[in-house]
């Protein structure tokens, strides 16, 4: 009798762990059904398209045009920087000697152009006056005894080579005074168009040297090409940066996106401008606007990212979700959930 009693209890004991189980199996089924229609899908006709994905922004490389240690990095990773913040500043003390050079020979030959340009000086036209004056005197007085000692010769009062000395002396006077005529129609002139217009040539190509080293020297000043907060920093200071290194990336926050990949068989039903709504895991209470800026105009095999088995056997499209992010909440690489109603 006791035996049967046992047994009864047993069994209305098995009953009724029976019935408290099945609500919680009941509850996993239901949770097992709805997670199989997996993100990405639609639950019903009215039913809104959710995805997943990670919060991505614009990035910008800043990097050196210049070879050479880096002397000074002011920024640091989270930073936010306007455009043409400095960022860093390559030593090249080669190129500063190089400007100061190229600054001295432009400014010598900018000196002798002018010197060539504004002509003689009246001092030096009068001093070549004066000489040719004096060259006249000089030929005029040597002619004269030469006519003189030219009847003696005849009469052979002096010898032949007491004549010819004369002679010499005549000569002479004569190219002097035709050296200092020379001379004073010169300065007169001026320089010759061709040489001006050399020097004007010399001058050209020093400023165009001077212009190319000032630029190589600028250079060196690595500034901000737009504003964004500091993500990453690729060099410190003090090391070699080589031409194309990558000091820092900047982010853009108010150039916001998630990217999602959509079911082929769900896509006809976005459009580009569609209203959608986004979900951080960091802000679990609040829902930031967005829109679909982008549809991928060819299909593609679901990246390993996919969020079920069912998804991963079809072909998704690409699509960019733009969101608001006006208070810089949204940082790159943040979960979030995007619903596309």
């Amino acid at each position: 009798m006791v035996n049967k009693r046992k047994i009864v209890l047993g069994l209305v004991l098995l009953g009724a762990l029976g019935l408290a189980a099945t609500p919680g199996a009941l509850v996993r089924k239901l949770w097992q059904g709805t997670w199989e229609k997996g993100i990405g899908e639609k639950n019903g006709e009215d039913a809104a398209l959710t995805a997943s994905g990670t919060v991505e922004v614009r990035t910008v490389e800043v990097a050196s045009k210049m070879a050479g240690l880096l002397r000074e990095l002011p920024v640091r990773e989270g930073d936010v920087l306007r455009a043409g913040d400095v960022v860093g500043v390559v030593d090249r003390p080669d190129l500063e000697a190089q400007l100061a050079r190229d600054r001295a020979l432009w400014r010598r030959a900018r000196a002798h152009l002018a010197d060539l340009e504004a002509g003689s000086r009246p001092e030096e036209i009068a001093e070549a006056a004066a000489r040719v004056a004096s060259a006249r005197s000089r030929f005029e007085k040597t002619r004269q005894d030469f006519q003189r000692f030219a009847q003696l010769h005849r009469e052979k009062v002096i010898a032949d080579r007491q004549f010819d000395e004369y002679r010499a002396a005549v000569d002479g006077a004569r190219a002097d005074l035709a050296a200092a005529g020379d001379r004073h129609k010169l300065l007169r002139a001026g320089p010759r168009p061709f040489q001006v217009e050399a020097l004007r040539a010399e001058v050209e190509a020093l400023e165009a040297s001077l212009a190319l080293t000032t630029s190589l020297l600028r250079d060196t000043h690595i500034e901000a090409p737009q504003g964004g907060v500091v993500l990453t920093k690729g060099h410190e200071r003090g090391e070699f940066v080589p031409v194309g290194g990558v000091l820092v990336t900047l982010g853009d926050l108010g150039d916001c996106w998630i990217r999602i990949y959509v079911p082929s068989s769900q896509v006809g039903h976005l459009r580009l401008g569609g209203r959608a709504e986004v979900r951080i895991d960091g802000f679990p209470q609040r829902v930031f606007s967005g829109n679909v800026t982008e549809i991928g105009q060819e299909a593609a095999f679901t990246p390993r990212m996919s969020l079920n088995q069912k998804a991963r056997e079809s072909q998704v499209f690409r699509v960019k979700v733009s969101v608001e992010n006006d208070e810089g909440l949204l940082k790159p690489g943040m979960p979030a959930d995007v619903r596309l109603p």
